[in-house]
């Protein structure tokens, strides 16, 4: 697997999907709710979202992947396995180990599934981590979209792959042409994207191929903004029509890892470690840059009319930045 990929991991933005009658909850960094926010970073640490003072820490030094909120639960990958806390206090409910590092899981009601560095794909019970069922394959896999009860996944061998929820039966499969940057990525209950090492980018609707592009953008971070695309990797942010792929802007952030946030059907806040852009949907103009000191961990996120994001100073201190939307306009 290419190194790259699993620092990506980290950054990759996340939401809740209704697919059909299930709700479906993808892993983010940061998460948050009403009164706290949990953040990954060698480890998996719980704030006040108010005063931003640090509430509980846990898996101290140990390679963990995003947390996956999910009711009175917390799941995390880890290079250690998949873990499951209470939310609130911390406490470790169970540990499902593989000898692998398990990636963290997507959530469909009370089950759990997910992807590792061994190829192999889970479903598991989220009260007790108990398998239900388990599939291999070659290389390694990121966990699944899950789209009106069925994932969609795929990984190293190059291979997009539709298995049914329940049972892990494969339903069909698909060759790309090379290793998947990250994993696919819901736009809606139908529409699904994600690129490849091999410089492809894929659009695709209930599983079929809407369009094909060569893009020398390796995609991590996906928005579909009024009829664009808009998709970022390394400091690179693009924009493509959905209906056709035809390529629309292209805009270059100082510094790496670049992810989306959409203000408004016009604005669209890109960040990278060193820096924050907003910028026009429509023309990939900027309208304001602020350059940060220290580093962004993890990615932006909104809640009302607030946006919220984590940064590392200078001096290794981590905070919890809370800014009204309004500051970005």
């Amino acid at each position: 697997m290419k190194q790259q990929a699993l620092i990506l991991v980290f950054l990759l933005f996340s939401y809740s999907l209704i697919a059909g009658e299930k709700k479906v909850i993808y892993p983010s960094n940061p998460v948050i709710s009403d009164k706290s926010a949990w953040l990954s970073a060698q480890g998996l640490t719980k704030f006040d979202r108010q005063s931003g003072q640090v509430e509980w820490r846990v898996l101290n030094g140990k390679n963990t992947f995003e947390p996956v909120l999910s009711r009175e639960r917390l799941y995390l990958g880890s290079s250690d396995g998949l873990f499951a806390f209470d939310r609130n206090e911390g406490k470790l409910l169970w540990h499902f180990q593989a000898g692998e590092t398990i990636f963290s899981p997507t959530v469909v009601d009370n089950i759990l599934v997910t992807g590792s560095t061994s190829g192999k794909i889970w479903a598991l019970n989220n009260l007790n981590g108990k398998v239900i069922w388990e599939k291999s394959f070659s290389g390694w896999n990121y966990q699944p979209v899950v789209q009106g009860g069925i994932l969609i996944t795929g990984g190293q061998e190059g291979v997009l792959r539709a298995l049914d929820l329940k049972t892990g039966k494969i339903l069909w499969q698909k060759p790309v042409g090379g290793e998947f940057v990250y994993r696919p990525i819901a736009l809606s209950e139908n529409l699904l994207a994600f690129t490849t090492f091999t410089g492809n980018l894929f659009l695709l609707r209930s599983g079929e191929i809407v369009w094909r592009k060569k893009d020398s953008v390796p995609g991590i971070s996906f928005q579909a903004v009024e009829n664009n695309l808009i998709y970022s990797g390394f400091n690179q942010v693009q924009s493509r029509q959905l209906s056709d792929g035809k390529q629309l802007w292209s805009y270059s952030l100082r510094g790496k890892q670049i992810s989306l946030l959409p203000l408004s059907k016009n604005t669209l806040l890109a960040n990278s470690d060193e820096q924050l852009v907003l910028l026009q949907v429509a023309t990939g103009e900027p309208l304001w840059k602020r350059n940060i000191e220290g580093e962004i961990l993890g990615i932006p996120l909104r809640r009302e009319n607030k946006v919220f994001y984590f940064q590392r100073e200078r001096n290794g201190k981590i905070r919890l930045v809370t800014s009204n939307i309004s500051a970005f306009n």
